[in-house]
């Protein structure tokens, strides 16, 4: 049998910072999951009354051990990870300091006390086996934060890998979280129609992601000068070079662009991002076509002030993907009062809500049209951007730490059964590809002692 959680409100909130010190041991310059993170957790850590005492902890998977991350320490990793880019010896100290696990005690977690993760725990080697470890020296809440639902909904855009350890940690959901969250109400969905099969009733709790603009007093536009930029009009595209984010599909609309309308009509495309995977077609298309590779500019590891500068001087945003939960870039450009066109689908509806230029999924004719119209015509960009409603879009993080907050010091009744073990089924031991079966939930669950390697 599975411990079951404490009843009543938490004694101790505990924020596991695992996968983010895993990130950032080799990279600056988070992504999306990343921001997300730090973004809530730097609000958190500045809420002046949380509802319980609260603490940041990691576990190392060599030897299934919770330990306690320096709070001061995290706080310094967030100032120095928004301020720049490079590899700079102030960042490598901080980011040494912060990460070893060694030199830190064990985390002093407290019976009555809810673990929470706002990142990807699916990538973490023996996360369950660590958290059943832990629950049962100390009794305790699990609390999850569900970012989308991709690798289930299109493994196809995924790496292999990254679909079979998500379905194993989405999978094991159902024996092991109490409470759920999402960052959309499209979320929110996904999760409940892929956990209603493992008989788990999964009723997230939907936190909207925040999206500041940055204090015009900051030198953001300074900081964008020193990237290598022709001096001309442009859109900006932020996001991950991959499949998924469709890079194919706006590489197409900027040839038809320029046969339409003549190069020199057609503004610059401004794409930022780390290469990622499963791109070789735009990337094809971007090598092969003189139009492109006049047109089009790759950036990468560009600072947080930098893509603020970037964003205030394009003339627009666009944000193309196949499925998102949110959609984090959708929602700054908007608070900083750039229109972006974006996909009618997913998360991104709720995202673009507050002003974004919608089309329809896949329709490259929309998406020509309706980036020439806003690139010929300065009038209709401004119409459009004077309806944008900046309020909505900057939606402070300390609101949206202050909802997740609220979510995780409620008093919540007696929990319902696990789901029941599955007696005379074959239980797969390794990661298997998606669909997320409760036979994989049991299979990672069964596997106690010291006699186990990872699952591969």
């Amino acid at each position: 049998s599975l411990p079951l959680p404490p009843e009543g409100p938490p004694t101790q909130l505990c924020f596991d910072v695992t996968d983010l010190l895993d990130y950032l041991r080799d990279a600056r310059i988070p992504t999306g999951i990343q921001r997300v993170q730090m973004g809530l957790l730097g609000a958190i850590l500045a809420h002046p009354a949380p509802p319980a005492p609260v603490i940041l902890v990691a576990y190392d998977p060599s030897t299934w051990r919770w330990w306690h991350v320096d709070t001061a320490a995290f706080l310094d990793m967030l100032r120095l990870a928004r301020l720049g880019a490079g590899d700079d010896p102030a960042w490598r100290a901080a980011t040494a300091t912060l990460c070893d696990a060694d030199p830190r005690p064990d985390a002093p977690i407290l019976p009555g006390a809810t673990l929470a993760g706002f990142g990807n725990a699916w990538g973490i080697e023996d996360f369950f086996r660590g958290l059943r470890m832990l629950r049962r020296q100390v009794p305790l809440r699990y609390a999850c934060f569900v970012h989308d639902c991709v690798p289930l909904l299109m493994p196809e855009h995924c790496l292999d890998l990254t679909a079979r350890l998500y379905a194993r940690w989405f999978a094991a959901l159902a024996l092991h979280a109490d409470l759920m969250m999402a960052n959309s109400q499209a979320t929110a969905a996904d999760l409940r129609r892929f956990a209603a099969p493992l008989g788990q009733p999964a009723i997230p709790a939907v936190i909207p992601l925040a999206a500041e603009a940055p204090p015009p007093a900051e030198p953001a536009a300074l900081a964008a000068e020193a990237l290598d930029l022709p001096d001309e009009p442009f859109v900006l595209f932020v996001a991950t070079l991959e499949s998924r984010k469709n890079h194919l599909l706006v590489f197409q609309a900027w040839i038809e662009l320029c046969r339409r309308l003549g190069p020199d009509a057609v503004p610059r495309l401004v794409c930022v991002g780390r290469p990622g995977w499963r791109a070789e077609g735009a990337l094809s298309l971007l090598a092969h076509s003189p139009e492109l590779k006049r047109k089009v500019t790759r950036l990468s590891g560009v600072s947080d002030l930098a893509l603020a500068g970037l964003t205030a001087r394009c003339l627009f945003t666009v944000y193309n993907s196949f499925h998102e939960g949110w959609g984090l870039p959708v929602s700054e450009s908007l608070a900083m009062g750039k229109l972006c066109v974006v996909p009618a689908h997913s998360g991104l509806l709720e995202a673009g809500a507050p002003g974004a230029v919608f089309f329809p999924e896949g329709d490259l004719p929309a998406l020509v049209d309706t980036i020439a119209r806003l690139a010929t015509s300065p009038s209709h960009r401004a119409e459009l951007e004077a309806r944008i409603d900046r309020a909505a879009a900057s939606r402070p993080w300390d609101a949206a730490a202050a909802e997740a907050l609220a979510h995780l010091a409620a008093p919540h009744p007696a929990p319902a059964p696990r789901p029941a073990f599955p007696a005379g089924l074959r239980l797969p031991l390794g990661a298997a590809l998606p669909p997320p079966t409760l036979a994989g939930a049991w299979g990672e669950a069964v596997r106690e002692g010291l006699g186990w390697w990872w699952q591969e």
